[in-house]
């Protein structure tokens, strides 16, 4: 009898979270003109008029690969001159030569036109130096755009310098972003400026105020998710669970996937709507195919858990899986009980251990419990 009460109290310590409830009350937020009066420094690395760039060019090796294969294939068959063959290899060879010496006359037509001061211009040249992982050559088209008056310009290069915890020198460039004159632009800046209130200078007050001026005025989704759960926490206001979701709602509509998954977890507990499992279910489930960790999880455990359904143990190990191989401690710690129960999955208690362990590493004090109960 003694026996049987220890391992009923060890399942219901691991089907509940540290509040006591199916649907943990915290949620992790997983946790993105034209000035031609005067010519502007362009870095030199990126011009395409040196010969020695054009043979290094990638896309024209690989072109020249592929004509000289062409021409390998072609040699043997038979019934062919030469002369056809010779003609055939060209053809190819120009086919594949074409699309690639089109874009370097491209790039090439970008930096002369960032050289005489074409704002937009440098902005492109910056975002296909971020993409190549050169962040010095794309600041200083950032730079150059910023310098001529583009406001875009101005926003990507406070985003390079916050990432590399300039944050000072970031937080003055959003700050003149004004969202009144720039609604979509200035509405990022916001976010971002709510974002730094909020996580590095730990004024809430100030970050729910900004992400209300981005949510209300820069119709920014980001924005909206983060101001939803400063009223779901009644941080930097009075805690509001109806405006909460009413912000989750206008979130999800522009297909925020965090979003989605809080207001699925509100119609799951029936806080701010009306309990409705089945509308929970559909909002994890599109959160879930948007690659969000928590809406995997989520989703997951109404499979499991046979919440407004029967029970479908192999679907919920399925998404409880790739919500765990994306590192949510509450799917890796789910995901060893399944193991130690052989629920959707063969028994295996050493896996078992091993990911209670990860998840107790990670703090979650729920696998500490269980890795102490194996």
């Amino acid at each position: 009898m003694a026996q049987n009460n220890s391992e009923e109290q060890k399942k219901t310590e691991v089907n509940n979270t540290e509040t006591g409830n199916i649907f943990p009350e915290t949620n992790t937020v997983n946790n993105a003109e034209n000035n031609p009066a005067q010519e502007t420094p362009v870095p030199t690395e990126k011009t395409a008029s040196n010969t020695e760039n054009i043979v290094d060019n990638p896309s024209l090796q690989e072109a020249g690969h592929t004509a000289a294969s062409a021409m390998s294939d072609a040699m043997p068959m038979s019934g062919i001159s030469a002369k056809k063959m010779f003609k055939k290899a060209i053809s190819i060879a120009m086919m594949c030569l074409i699309p690639a010496l089109v874009g370097i006359t491209i790039h090439y037509m970008r930096v002369m036109s960032a050289k005489k001061g074409n704002t937009y211009a440098n902005v492109i040249l910056g975002d296909e130096a971020k993409e190549e992982g050169d962040e010095s050559t794309a600041m200083e088209y950032y730079s150059n755009a910023a310098d001529g008056g583009n406001v875009e310009g101005q926003y990507k290069k406070a985003n390079l310098l916050k990432n590399n915890w300039e944050i000072n020198e970031a937080y003055a460039i959003y700050e003149k972003i004004e969202i009144d004159l720039e609604p979509q632009i200035g509405g990022w800046a916001q976010k971002e400026l709510a974002d730094i209130d909020k996580e590095i200078l730990k004024n809430p007050v100030k970050a729910f105020e900004r992400y209300k001026t981005a949510a209300e005025k820069g119709n920014n989704a980001e924005a909206m998710f983060a101001l939803g759960r400063m009223y779901e926490e009644g941080e930097g206001t009075e805690k509001n669970l109806a405006e909460a979701v009413r912000w989750f709602e206008k979130s999800s509509v522009l297909r925020n996937d965090d979003a989605m998954n809080s207001l699925g977890l509100a119609y799951a507990r029936g806080e701010g709507k009306e309990k409705d499992y089945e509308k929970a279910f559909e909002l994890f489930k599109k959160s879930a195919k948007k690659g969000n960790k928590e809406g995997k999880f989520n989703l997951g455990r109404m499979h499991f858990e046979g919440i407004g359904r029967k029970p479908d143990y192999k679907e919920a190990f399925k998404w409880i899986k790739e919500s765990s191989i994306q590192g949510l401690a509450e799917a890796i710690n789910y995901l060893g009980y399944m193991y130690s129960e052989g629920k959707g999955v063969n028994q295996n208690y050493k896996e078992a251990v091993s990911l209670y362990g990860n998840a107790a590493d990670k703090g979650l004090a729920v696998a500490k419990h269980n890795l102490g109960n194996m």
